[in-house]
């Protein structure tokens, strides 16, 4: 079931939205002075931009996306507002799938720091097929037409390489931190499409797999981000990670709807991939965020509450801008 959302856009001044080539407002920082963050990861991640933007309304935040909303995988922020420049460089990227970016830009003057956005449905995997392609078909955006391909099926640095290209462009900036997340939605791929047992994904094979291809995606974005530190953070278990919710005990896959938020017993995986992930940045000399904590407070099945994802993304600011 997907919820209809109502946004209700405000008139601002057009040079409110002016990001390049000056932030020249009162107060603010000039071009030269402001620092950019981008996060590629999934809606943990798109949620905690738009909250840390909202959160920084008095300092004269602005929230730009590059399309319209969609109710599809969370609502998005109030305050968002569409940047043509914005959505014109993602449209002339010549990825059929620019709309599956969600991207989006937040300008904080008054701190000096732009956060940016990318979402990267495809995870790990460059070969498909995805979990929930089926929504972004309805969206006219088209993972990939296994049939057919473009070379931005297959390669991540053609699928997701203009998207960081259009914002470096549009904020004149060049990122001093790039945060990766991938483990939801792997794990997820993996058990829709391959029906991959839980259990399965503490096993050697399918770790070394997942660490090999989380490899291949941070290489393949490094030289279009070479003077930005790599990040890498883990994902949260989500609000039903209880040994119970799992698959054999909820559903069978017959019976499962694709438009599920997240699959019973994702816990189990997204954990297995959680160490993954520290493993394979410890080979990469990769710095790691560790999200997979207790006690966390969900605004539904798997994205935290504003104030945890607030928190989250203030550490980060902090640390490595």
């Amino acid at each position: 079931m997907h919820k209809v959302f109502i946004y209700l856009f405000l008139c601002w001044n057009s040079t409110a939205l002016r990001l390049a080539p000056a932030f020249d407002q009162t107060g603010g920082s000039s071009t030269k002075d402001m620092k950019l963050i981008q996060l590629v990861g999934d809606s943990v991640d798109r949620f905690m931009i738009d909250d840390w933007c909202e959160d920084h309304k008095e300092d004269g935040s602005v929230l730009l996306f590059g399309q319209q909303p969609s109710g599809d995988f969370g609502q998005w922020s109030y305050m968002g507002q569409v940047d043509e420049t914005l959505e014109k460089l993602f449209k002339s990227s010549n990825v059929g799938a620019w709309k599956t970016w969600q991207g989006r830009i937040c300008v904080v003057q008054k701190l000096g720091i732009t956060a940016a956005f990318v979402f990267n449905p495809k995870g790990v995997d460059t070969q498909g097929p995805w979990w929930h392609q089926d929504v972004f078909e309805r969206w006219n955006a088209s993972l990939c037409d296994l049939g057919n391909p473009t070379p931005d099926c297959h390669d991540h640095s053609l699928y997701l390489g203009p998207a960081l290209r259009a914002i470096q462009a549009r904020t004149q900036l060049t990122p001093h931190a790039t945060v990766f997340s991938s483990n939801a939605w792997d794990v997820d791929r993996l058990r829709f499409h391959q029906h991959l047992p839980w259990e399965s994904f503490e096993h050697g094979d399918v770790q070394d797999e997942w660490q090999h291809n989380a490899t291949k995606l941070i290489n393949a974005i490094k030289p279009i981000v070479p003077n930005s530190q790599i990040i890498w953070h883990t994902s949260a278990l989500g609000k039903e990670n209880n040994q119970a919710y799992t698959f054999d005990k909820i559903v069978d896959q017959e019976g499962l709807d694709s438009g599920l938020t997240i699959l019973p017993g994702s816990h189990l995986g997204v954990h297995a991939f959680n160490s993954a992930a520290h493993k394979m940045c410890k080979k990469e000399n990769i710095p790691v965020e560790e999200w997979e904590l207790d006690n966390i407070q969900y605004r539904d099945a798997f994205h935290p509450v504003r104030r945890t994802l607030v928190a989250w993304m203030e550490n980060m600011v902090q640390k490595y801008l």
